[in-house]
């Protein structure tokens, strides 16, 4: 005959807390330096790239215009 033995919420919920904490320094995940530095590089990031995508573009368009 099985036994059922239900096993408590409060020990599962532990157990799967187990599962995700981390095995070590959780400080090498964070980011660095203040929101206003991170937000500045962020915005450095996207404006060099939209003058990179605007220079691609103007060279395919004489490119195009030079055939």
């Amino acid at each position: 005959m099985k036994s059922h033995y239900k096993v408590p919420r409060a020990v599962l919920a532990a157990g799967s807390v187990m599962e995700i904490w981390p095995t070590g320094d959780y400080s090498q995940h964070m980011p660095k330096g203040t929101a206003q530095d991170r937000i500045g590089q962020h915005w450095a990031n996207a404006g060099s790239h939209l003058y990179k995508a605007v220079s691609d573009y103007q060279k395919r368009v004489q490119h195009a215009g030079s055939t």
